[in-house]
C-alpha cells in the first residue's frame, strides 16, 4: 500500500503515513535518511507542497551555525561538561527513579543543565543513539505510542553512534540542543534532549539474526 492509497482511505497525517508506509517496507527500512527521502518522493504524488515541507523538516538546516559557541556563563558551561563527562549516569538514575530525588545536589544539577539547554540552539534533523534498554522499557516502544523519558537523553548527529548498544534509535529532532561546544568529547557532536521529552514511535524493527532492535521516532516535545 502506497502513501497515496493510505491517504485516500483515511486522510491522516504525514506521521501516520510514514509509520504505515514503513510497516509495509518491513525489514527494508534500515537506512533512516534514505527511507525518509523515498517516502517523501512517493508522498509527492498526492501533495507536493507537504512533501517539500517533510523533506525540510527531516534534514538539518545547513545554515545553522552549530559550531559557533553560544554565550553560556562559566557555571552553565561547567554543568554541560559535567553531564557529558559522566554526570549523566547519576542524574538520570535519579530522574528515572523519583524515589532517589532526595539529594538537593542532584536537583540543583538538573535545574542548571535545563537552564543551559534553554540557551543553546535547537537541532532540527536526524540524531542517533545506541543504548541497552531493559525489556520492560523496550516493550513501551511500539509504533503509534508516545514515550516520555524522565531523564535527559543524549544523542549524536553521527549515525555511527547508533551502534553502541543492542537498541538503535534514530530520532527526528525538533527540540534537542546542540551541546558539542561545551561537551567533554566534542567530536561526538552530541545533541541532548531535556528531561520529560516526548517521542512518538514511528517504526520498530526487531532483527532476528542479530537480536538488535531498530527504532525510528519523532520528537514530540513541542506538542505536550
Amino acid at each position: 500500500m502506497t502513501p497515496a492509497m493510505v491517504a485516500r482511505e483515511c486522510g491522516t497525517s504525514i506521521t501516520v503515513l510514514f509509520r504505515r508506509w514503513a510497516e509495509q517496507q518491513g525489514a527494508a527500512v534500515r537506512d533512516f535518511p534514505r527511507a525518509l527521502e523515498q517516502f517523501a518522493e512517493e508522498y509527492r504524488m498526492i501533495d507536493r507542497e507537504a512533501a517539500d515541507r517533510l523533506e525540510l523538516r527531516f534534514r538539518r538546516r545547513e545554515d545553522r551555525p552549530l559550531t559557533e559557541k553560544p554565550l553560556l556563563d562559566r557555571r552553565l558551561q561547567n554543568s554541560v561538561h559535567w553531564y557529558t563527562s559522566g554526570g549523566h549516569r547519576d542524574l538520570n538514575e535519579a530522574l528515572r527513579h523519583p524515589g532517589l530525588l532526595d539529594d538537593p545536589a542532584i536537583l540543583a544539577r538538573r535545574d542548571e543543565l535545563a537552564e543551559a539547554l534553554d540557551l543553546l540552539p535547537e537541532f532540527h534533523g536526524i540524531v542517533y543513539r545506541g543504548v541497552d534498554l531493559p525489556r520492560n522499557v523496550l516493550a513501551q516502544y511500539r509504533p503509534g505510542r508516545v514515550v516520555i523519558d524522565r531523564g535527559f537523553v543524549s544523542t549524536s548527529i553521527h549515525p555511527e553512534e547508533m551502534f553502541a548498544g543492542s537498541t538503535q534509535i534514530a530520532t527526528i529532532s525538533r527540540t534537542g540542543r546542540y551541546v558539542a561546544p561545551f561537551a567533554m568529547r566534542r567530536l561526538e557532536a552530541e545533541v541532548t534532549f531535556k528531561d520529560e521529552s516526548a517521542f512518538e514511535i514511528l517504526h520498530r524493527w526487531d532483527d532476528p539474526d542479530t537480536g538488535r532492535t531498530v527504532i525510528y521516532q519523532l520528537d514530540r516535545s513541542e506538542d505536550i
